[in-house]
């Protein structure tokens, strides 16, 4: 093992300005993610690629972009993590613009990609600096509020996005949002203060199997592999990737909602989005951590569940869709503090990034069954394989075993 960076150590002083840097940031990269499924019926009409088209995109440029995350175990050696965050958000909003002014699906695909490799520090660099600039007392409701702060963006997006692209276009609109990730990411200069840098030489050497060696270390931790586990398991229902990709498209192709309708039921789920993690993580920082994952787990598979008898009836689509968002995003937010909690001093950088990536990567694998799935089999039975993800998920994290002051 090599040392730890002293690029680890939290930058001094400033809490609560450094988690409203990283949340800001997350916003904005939550935006662009709530904004594309939204111009996803248009594009596919005008490119005529299906929902396995869809999906394979999605899953490839999820795990494409999402493995990314792993290098920043070996990154924050080389750079500040507020210039990771910065520089990433900056490039983000180019290939937001290169999104919009895609002619061909090949050409929307690669812009795509880019942006995810693009928003890959975001995860593991920002959560990592929220996990350090707060203590153990509060440390499940800060990544709660980095989590939710990172939603919150989302919630006008329907609304203004429909307006948007009702009045200008989608490429104009998608171009709009191209400036945002910009400005957030300069934020990240003045917001975030520069810290400790590991030395020159830090980490030099390591090369091929050493550094795989290096960034598969925490999963020896019996306790983080189930982690990881539970995160890859789970994700046929995570709250952006899958959820936020589909039930817009379900509310628009499946049950031809538009209008004020489709915009406020995608509005209802994303306001929930940032209400769930911050009352999961407030209840998990109280009780019981781990069963506090299970349970939004458990709680989730029911709320998804319930979509099918609800079909188009809008008073029980209401109800139905708030408890979608309550509690779908939760366990996101609640296994990452379970990843501080069990993560060794100075080497979270490295415990998130392997975490990031077997998550985001299993996700991306069931973005594209998913659309398959749906191409095949339709909307509903693809609802019942999400719910039977959640239950996967909770099952991964029962042989966990904390110590009683991390419970």
């Amino acid at each position: 093992m090599t040392e730890p960076s002293l690029e680890s150590v939290s930058p001094p002083g400033h809490p609560k300005r450094i988690l409203g840097a990283v949340a800001l940031t997350h916003s904005v990269t939550h935006m662009q993610s709530a904004f594309l499924p939204m111009i996803y019926p248009f594009v596919m009409s005008q490119f005529g690629f299906t929902y396995g088209d869809l999906g394979l995109m999605s899953g490839i440029g999820n795990a494409l972009g999402n493995a990314t995350q792993g290098v920043h175990g070996f990154t924050v050696r080389r750079f500040y993590r507020r210039t990771l965050l910065g520089a990433g958000n900056i490039v983000l909003g180019f290939t937001v613009l290169l999104t919009a002014l895609a002619g061909t699906f090949p050409l929307f695909f690669a812009a795509n990609v880019l942006g995810q490799i693009a928003r890959s520090p975001q995860h593991p660099v920002g959560a990592s600096l929220v996990a350090e600039s707060f203590g153990k007392r509060l440390r499940g409701t800060a990544l709660a509020l980095d989590f939710a702060g990172g939603n919150l963006g989302t919630v006008f997006v329907p609304l203004v996005g429909a307006f948007a692209i009702a009045a200008f276009g989608w490429r104009d609109s998608l171009a709009a949002f191209a400036l945002l990730p910009v400005l957030a990411g300069l934020s990240c200069f003045v917001l975030i203060p520069r810290g400790a840098k590991a030395p020159p030489g830090a980490g030099s050497g390591r090369r091929g199997l050493r550094w795989a060696r290096e960034l598969l270390e925490p999963l020896r931790e019996r306790n983080m592999l189930l982690i990881a586990v539970a995160g890859a398991a789970g994700a046929g229902g995570r709250g952006i990737g899958v959820m936020m990709v589909y039930f817009p498209l379900y509310l628009h192709q499946e049950l031809h909602l538009e209008g004020l309708a489709y915009g406020g039921l995608y509005t209802i789920m994303l306001a929930g989005s940032v209400v769930g993690p911050l009352l999961m993580g407030y209840v998990s920082d109280r009780v019981h951590r781990k069963g506090t994952v299970i349970a939004a787990f458990l709680l989730s598979a029911l709320a998804v569940g319930a979509l099918i008898p609800a079909g188009a009836t809008i008073g029980l689509l209401v109800v139905v869709t708030a408890a979608i968002g309550l509690v779908v995003y939760a366990p996101g937010s609640l296994l990452r503090t379970l990843v501080v909690d069990v993560a060794r001093e100075g080497g979270r950088e490295m415990a998130f990034g392997i975490f990031f990536v077997i998550t985001y990567v299993g996700g991306a694998v069931w973005a594209i069954v998913l659309g398959y799935w749906i191409d095949a089999f339709g909307f509903a039975s693809a609802f019942i394989l999400i719910a039977c993800s959640y239950l996967a998920g909770a099952s991964a994290l029962i042989p966990m075993r904390l110590s009683a002051a991390r419970e």
